[in-house]
């Protein structure tokens, strides 16, 4: 696993998180909203049923200042679930997003092992069949060799130009291996659309 796709499977856990806590949130807010209907009804049940006039305008007054505070505490209370409401519909979202995500990621990271696999083993078969010797790089390297052997004999001049070859080969074998699919090398390049043509 890359470190890109630990990196979002971290996100999705802290957005499950937030997910949680936002519903939490919303129990509390609908508990503090039956506690304060509740509270409203007892304020309006301590009401005096006789009482002078002047003293009931006062009650009176108290409880609907009361109320209208419990009101506001309420409104308040709605607006906060609506927004928790909405905040959660959009971590849904961006979770939904994350996890599409990473599943165009797994399939990309899948192509590029199977592309890779596939010009590996084209680059064996033709190597094998000799295609590759007739790289610029390996013959640059032949020529090199061959105006370093001028002294030698003939006999000994071909034993150790098929020994450079072959080594050379090996290596230029190695080093290609090692080199991304993205290198437009115009052989590589060939290959490739070989490989795809194929497919």
């Amino acid at each position: 696993m890359t470190n890109q796709q630990k990196e979002w499977l971290n996100k999705e856990k802290n957005l499950l998180s937030d997910i949680r806590e936002s519903k939490s949130d919303n129990r509390e807010l609908r508990r503090k909203s039956i506690y304060l209907d509740k509270q409203l009804q007892e304020a309006i049940s301590e009401l005096p049923e006789k009482s002078d006039i002047n003293g009931l305008k006062s009650r009176i007054n108290q409880h609907e200042k009361t109320i209208n505070e419990l009101n506001e505490e309420l409104d308040i209370a709605k607006d906060l679930i609506e927004q928790k409401g909405y905040r959660e519909k959009e971590l849904s979202k961006e979770l939904n997003d994350l996890k599409s995500l990473i599943r165009e990621l797994e399939e990309t990271n899948t192509n590029l092992t199977e592309e890779n696999e596939s010009y590996q083993i084209l680059l064996q078969e033709k190597t094998l069949s000799g295609e590759l010797m007739h790289h610029p790089i390996l013959q640059s390297i032949d020529k090199i060799e061959k105006a370093t052997d001028t002294d030698v004999s003939v006999n000994e001049e071909s034993t150790i130009s098929e020994q450079s070859k072959d080594a050379t080969l090996c290596d230029e074998l190695s080093n290609v291996q090692n080199l991304s699919v993205f290198d437009k090398d115009p052989k590589i390049a060939r290959y490739e659309n070989e490989i795809k043509s194929k497919k």
